[in-house]
Formats: C-alpha cells, structure tokens, sequence
C-alpha cells in the first residue's frame, strides 16, 4: 500500500509522498559539504596571497596546488576555501613580483644624489649552462635605513665581455630611470672581463668604480698558500688515504664547520669505531674479489686518525678561524665597509697571537700573503675603506695610527686619514657651490658686504669633521656589540649636527664583498635543480624578488607567534 493511501485510511491524513522518501546521495553531500567563499573574498584571497609566498619563500614547486595531499589537508583546514590551479599561483607570483619592482622605483632612487647607489653583480651558470647575470643596489636612504634590492636575475647569452657586461647593466639600470653618475661603486669578483667592463668608458662620459670583493681575497690567501707548499698537502692526504676534493673549493667555510664537528669531543670518539668498522668490511670484500684489482684500489683501508691527527685539525682549524670569521662579517648584507680595516688589523693580530706545533709555516705564509701587493695592503689604504671607518662612530680614527698597526701591512695615520675625509668634505662642498644657483652679476657689489658671513658659515663647515671626531666612540660598543642599527640610528639622530658628513650615506652603504649577490645564485640554484629543470629565468627572478618581498614579512609574523605562545 503506498504510504499517502495508508495514511489516509489508517489516520484520514493526506501526506505529500516526498516528504516520506530519503534523500539521495546527491542532496546528502549538498547539506554535507560547505559552500565555497566567493573568488574576490578577503578570506580567498589572503589564502592565495599565502600559497604565493609560501612557494616562493620554501622554494616549492608550483604544482604543489594540485597535489592530492595538499588539497585534502586544505579540505581539512578550511573546506571552504578553493585551492587555485597552478598557473593562478604563477600569476599572483609575477603581480607580487611586479609590485615589488613598482616599490623600488617609488623610491625615488632615480632622483638621488651622486654616488648614493651601489651595485653588486656577477654572473652564474646554470646546470643547464644557461649564462645568468645578477644585480643588486644597496644604499642607505635618506632617513638613514640600509637598503638591499634585487633588481635583476637575467638571461645572459652574450659572450662575457667587459663591453658586454657593461652594457647588459646599463639596460637594467635603464629600467630604473638609474643615471650613471648616482653610482658610487661596482663590487664584483676579481675577473678580468669584470675589471674592464667598470674601468672603461665606452658607455658614459665616466668610468664606474669597481671594487673587488674582500671577502674573495681572504678566500684567495688561504688558497694561495695550497698552490706554494705540497707538503702540508701531502701530509693531509697521508692521514686521509685519499685525494682532497677539489668541488667547491670557493665554499672552504663549510669544509672549516664538517672539520670542527669532527674533532668535537661527542664525534671524534666514535670516528675510529666507524673507520674500524669499514675497513673491515672492504678487507673481507678485498679477499673475495681479488681478482678485480681496480675495485681493491677503490676499496683500500682508510687510515684511523689518532689524537696527534686530531690536535693537528685542531691547530688548523685555529689558524683559519680569523679567516672564517672576517669571511662572514664581510658577505652579510649589512653594513660592511667601515668593519673592513678593523676585521683585517684584528685578523692580523689573531695570527701573531696563534702559537703553533704543526703549522708555524703555514701561518707564516699566511701573513705574507697578507702583505702581498694589490692585497690587503693596499685595502687598508683605500679611500672605500678609509672614510666609511673614519665614518663609523664605533671606531672614528681608533684604527689608524702606528699604535693599531702590526708587522705586516700599516694604516694611514691619523693625519692621513683624517685629511682624506677633509679632501672629500671639500670636494662635495665645491661640487654642491657649482650646483647652487648663480647670483646675478647685478648684485655682486651688494653681496659682497656679506662675504664675511659666507666666511664664517664655511669655517663652521669645515670644523664638523673635527667636531665629530673629538667626541667620543659609541659608548654602546662597550657594553655590547653594536649593530647596523646603532650606526644608522646615530647618524639619524646627528645628522643635523654634522650636515657636511652626510657623505656617511654613501661611504657606509658600500658593500664589502659579492656575497650578496652569491647568495642569490645559491637559492636559485636550489630553485632549478635536477627535477625542476624545465623552470624559465624570467619566472625564477620573479621567485627570488617575491621572496625577498615576502621574507621579512614573515620572519616578523613568527616573532609575534612566539611572543604569543
């Protein structure tokens, strides 16, 4: 009987049969799962703002939006939120991209005065041997912050010529609306194609400085050293039992940190077990195979280090820590040309102090190579270096004088510094004369009544550097190391003392070395590497620039987290 009849006989009440019969699987999942958020809702799109950020922070592929996992965990999450395709993702990649370019040309870095801008460049091959070229500006901005930007990751297909590199810089900085005379310096490796193309001028009416970076003639001491003596070489080789690699030999910071693990109290004791352990094995597959006599030479013992091996890795590893040390300090991204002098007296004076049983010699070569000419010789003589020092309100002229000069290589005097700083203040106060409106002739007799204030104000001008130099250093470096920070917030808050050496902008924005840039081609590395090699240039810029974007954003949102819980 159907159920309106039975109903209706059973009760006299007519029943709508619908509403007697179970919903369909159909109606069921509509009621079960929730609607999606509209595509322009705020929620939507701080969801798609993160997917963007997290692929180009994390360097994970794009096509993670489509992963079966990821969707599920997302469903999980939120279910009413709609995980985009990939090239959605790829877009919003390139808009944040964009923006951040839009960002850098807001500010005004193509109406800032001469020589404020710094460059930092060089060129990286990929494992597909595609040439790329790399640009990054550092400069300190008007209300004195330091400032870092990427502004190029290139294809370069072009033979890697001065005049080429030159030109391809030239372009990049056209897009900017960048003059060449807002340059101050180039710092590069020590190339020769990268010489000739700043030291030339085939392009402007002017050469560009370049500046090698310091960190690769640190680099360049200790490798300097390896080519000279064999012996030491060979000693290494002994207690190794096999050949030194040779791939990566510009990253010997990470051979000094896999060294200092080793001889660590909770790793060297078991290196032998392990050794042990593996020349027995290899002994036990030399007697079954010996007739393979090339597998044998593959498979010798190797050698168990023992305590007078480790206090050797120990005396090394305290030879090469200054360089480590200096090497670090001149590859961050911060304000590294005013700590250039006084990281190589205190390098120098680190090695003079180092009492050796294994490697006097090897030390003492190292200091030699520290005199060598066009080395740090001259590096502590240089103008780049001089005044950013002078500059720098932690040290002023502490650094100069016989008095912090050693054995191997001297810094100017405090006279000679101090007249360098006083050669370049007269320079810019001359160039800002010339660039200042030109009084009418009509007037000259009238404003020469007023000569001797003119007189007076450029006396007081001149005595800012004395001023500044008699008061005393930093009393924060006293009580803990100061920072960037503590240079610019100084320089902020007594710039309207010391107006004339606002040249600080410039001589404190200059980059110490190329690490900058190095480290770009690091993560892009990372980025195009043996399962993501199909990835294009132009989309990797855009990776590297919405992460350097994005990074800082985060970093700070995880300090708040942490603060929180």
């Amino acid at each position: 009987m159907p159920p309106s009849l039975f109903f209706k006989v059973t009760h006299g009440v007519k029943v709508d049969p619908s509403a007697c019969r179970s919903p369909s699987v159909l109606q069921y999942f509509k009621t079960a799962i929730p609607s999606k958020v509209p595509r322009n809702d705020p929620k939507q799109s701080r969801f798609d703002d993160a997917i963007a950020k997290m692929v180009a922070v994390d360097g994970l592929p794009i096509s993670v939006t489509s992963g079966l996992g990821f969707c599920y965990l997302i469903q999980v999450i939120d279910p009413t939120l709609t995980v985009k395709s990939r090239d959605t993702i790829r877009r919003r990649i390139f808009k944040d991209a964009a923006t951040y370019r839009n960002n850098i040309k807001e500010m005004n870095i193509a109406s800032m005065p001469p020589k404020r801008l710094h460059g930092i460049t060089d060129i990286w091959t990929t494992k597909s041997q595609q040439s790329v070229i790399g640009v990054r500006l550092q400069f300190i901005t008007n209300d004195f912050r330091l400032q870092n930007k990427t502004v190029a990751f290139e294809e370069f297909p072009d033979d890697h010529t001065g005049v080429n590199i030159r030109k391809k810089i030239a372009e990049i900085f056209q897009k900017f609306e960048i003059q060449s005379q807002q340059f101050g310096v180039i710092v590069s490796d020590n190339a020769r194609n990268m010489i000739n193309a700043f030291n030339s001028n085939i392009l402007f009416d002017e050469k560009w400085e370049q500046v090698p970076g310091i960190a690769q003639n640190s680099e360049t001491t200790d490798s300097e050293y390896e080519d000279d003596d064999d012996g030491d070489e060979e000693e290494i080789i002994e207690i190794n039992s096999t050949e030194i690699l040779t791939i990566g030999t510009t990253r010997w910071n990470s051979l000094f940190t896999a060294l200092e693990r080793i001889v660590d109290d909770e790793v060297f004791p078991h290196l032998a077990d392990l050794l042990l352990e593996y020349n027995t094995q290899n002994s036990a597959s030399s007697s079954r195979n010996r007739s393979n006599k090339q597998k044998n030479a593959r498979r010798r013992c190797l050698k168990i280090p023992t305590e007078i091996d480790r206090n050797k890795i120990k005396e090394l590893l305290k030879i090469l820590g200054p360089f480590k040390d200096i090497t670090d300090i001149f590859q961050s991204n911060e304000i590294t040309s005013s700590l250039v002098i006084p990281s190589l007296l205190d390098l120098q004076s680190k090695l003079l102090r180092i009492s050796c049983v294994y490697y006097h010699s090897f030390r003492d070569s190292l200091l030699k190579n520290l005199e060598a000419e066009n080395r740090f010789k001259k590096v502590v003589t240089a103008e780049t270096f001089v005044v950013p020092n002078m500059l720098d309100p932690r040290y002023k002229s502490l650094m100069f004088g016989p008095q912090s000069s050693e054995t191997y290589f001297q810094t100017p005097s405090k006279e000679e510094a101090r007249d360098t700083v006083d050669e370049i203040v007269n320079k810019m106060q001359m160039e800002n004369l010339d660039s200042s409106h030109i009084h009418n002739t009509s007037n000259s007799d009238c404003n020469e009544a007023f000569d001797f204030l003119i007189q007076e104000d450029e006396e007081h001008q001149k005595s800012e550097l004395q001023l500044y130099l008699e008061e005393p250093v930093l009393d924060i470096i006293l009580k803990r190391k100061a920072t960037t920070i503590d240079v610019l917030n100084y320089w902020r808050t007594n710039q309207s003392r010391f107006p004339i050496l606002e040249m600080a902008k410039i001589y404190l924005a200059i980059p110490a070395s190329s690490g900058d840039i190095e480290r770009l081609f690091s993560i892009a590395g990372f980025l195009k590497r043996q399962h993501r090699n199909r990835l294009d240039i132009e989309f990797i810029e855009d990776l590297l620039i919405s992460r350097e974007c994005a990074l800082p954003v985060l970093k700070k949102n995880q300090v708040r987290m942490i603060l929180i819980i």
